[in-house]
């Protein structure tokens, strides 16, 4: 990736845009959620109303710089050891849900559409046991920097997306995608390439 001045912040100034930069209040929700939860946050990034963040004891979610995690977005952080990483200049649109046992790392410059899910966890499916008496399986799940999930793309567990891939709207993602690919379906398969 070679340009990384982001210059949209000045160039399309817009009081409705998740990018506009945060104001009081958002700088006050973010600080008592920041306070209320031990969350490292970077500057200029903020947390929107309404959103919900679960996190269990030794849990740990970071946030980068100049991020936003949009309105009615649901973070869960659950046993054994969960860590998620969000990088800097990030939009995570709104009544995302994004779920870790493990490792997550969402990268720099990541556009998430609205209504998206990235979960690094499933469930076992032993037909010998009641499934809820059966415990999680979870592998870490990473989305590289410059990438753009489509509305409604789902990310299960153990995957890789690579530097600048884009996901089509409604694609539910299953295994690893190359770097700067355009994948799209149910499940996701190759379409093309950035050019």
């Amino acid at each position: 990736m070679k340009n990384t001045i982001v210059t949209r912040y000045e160039e399309y100034p817009d009081p409705a845009s998740y990018h506009r930069f945060p104001n009081f209040t958002d700088l006050i929700r973010t600080f008592f959620l920041k306070l209320r939860y031990n969350i490292t946050i970077g500057n200029f990034s903020k947390i929107c109303k309404n959103v919900e963040i679960v996190i269990t004891k030794g849990g740990k979610l970071q946030i980068g710089h100049h991020t936003t995690i949009s309105d009615y977005t649901f973070i869960q952080l659950t046993k054994p050891s969960p860590y998620i990483i969000i990088g800097d200049h990030t939009v995570i649109g709104r009544n995302c849900f994004i779920a870790s046992k493990t490792k997550l790392t969402i990268g720099n410059y990541v556009l998430i559409g609205a209504y998206c899910q990235i979960i690094d966890n499933s469930h076992s499916i032993d037909r010998n046991n009641l499934i809820i008496n059966q415990k999680a399986n979870y592998s870490p799940v990473r989305i590289m920097d410059d990438v753009w999930l489509g509305t409604g793309v789902k990310v299960l567990k153990g995957v890789t997306i690579g530097n600048g891939a884009v996901i089509g709207a409604n694609s539910v993602v299953t295994k690893n995608i190359p770097n700067y690919e355009i994948w799209a379906g149910n499940p996701a398969k190759y379409i093309n390439k950035r050019k």
